[in-house]
C-alpha cells in the first residue's frame, strides 16, 4: 500500500521544491533562478519601437580554449571572436598576440560597433526554429547594425551562405524593431573592411 506520505503527482512532487527555490524577479517580470543569463530575443517578443531599448543582456563567451576537434582555421576564428568580446584568450602566446591585436585594430576602425548601446553574441530564434547567433548588434546613424566578423580574405561578390545568414538574423529581428532600420554588414577582420548586405524584402 502506497505511504500516504507520498505525493500522489508530479506537480505534487515538485510543488514544494519550486516554491522554495530562490526564484526572483528579473527585468521584462521574467522570473530567474539564480544569476541572470542571456536570452534568445523571440518574434514572439512584444515589439520595440527602437533600438534605444536593446535588451540589457551579458554578452555569451565564445570558446576561447583550444579546441582539438576544430581545424585550425575554425580554432583561429573562434580566438579573434573571443578577442574581439573582450574574452582572455587562452591560447598560446603567438596566438593569444595575434587575435588581441586584430581585435584591437577592429576596435579602432569601426569604434561605434562597440560603443555604448552594442552586444556581442546575441542569440535569436530564426524562421526554421534554430537558434542564431549575431556577432554584434550595434546602433549607428539612425539604423540597427547587424554585424558578422569573418577572418581570412575579403571575398567578393559577397558568398550567398554570408548573406543568407544575415538575412536569416534580419528576419528574426524585424517583429522586435518593427520601427527600426537594419542594416548588415560582414567585417572582414584582418583588411578592416566593412561590406554591407542589401536587407531582402
Amino acid at each position: 500500500m502506497p505511504d500516504e506520505n507520498y505525493p500522489k503527482t508530479w506537480y505534487d512532487a515538485t510543488k514544494t521544491t519550486h516554491t522554495t527555490l530562490p526564484w526572483r524577479e528579473a527585468a521584462g517580470g521574467i522570473l530567474v533562478l539564480g544569476e541572470d543569463f542571456p536570452t534568445a530575443l523571440r518574434p514572439a517578443q512584444a515589439a520595440t519601437p527602437a533600438f534605444a531599448a536593446l535588451p540589457t543582456m551579458a554578452s555569451l563567451a565564445t570558446p576561447a580554449i583550444a579546441n582539438q576537434t576544430q581545424s585550425p582555421e575554425a580554432q583561429r576564428g573562434e580566438w579573434v571572436h573571443a578577442a574581439l568580446q573582450g574574452i582572455t584568450v587562452a591560447a598560446p602566446k603567438a596566438q593569444r598576440a595575434e587575435a588581441e591585436a586584430l581585435a584591437l585594430k577592429v576596435r579602432n576602425a569601426f569604434p561605434w560597433a562597440f560603443g555604448a548601446g552594442s552586444l556581442a553574441e546575441v542569440e535569436v530564434v530564426l524562421a526554421n526554429g534554430a537558434l542564431g547567433r549575431i556577432d554584434r548588434l550595434a546602433p549607428h546613424e539612425g539604423a540597427l547594425w547587424v554585424l558578422d566578423f569573418k577572418t581570412g580574405a575579403p571575398q567578393a561578390p559577397v558568398p550567398a551562405s554570408y548573406a543568407m545568414q544575415l538575412q536569416s538574423y534580419a528576419t528574426a529581428l524585424a517583429p522586435s524593431y518593427p520601427e527600426t532600420q537594419l542594416r548588415l554588414g560582414l567585417v572582414w577582420v584582418e583588411s578592416c573592411t566593412l561590406v554591407e548586405v542589401a536587407v531582402s524584402g
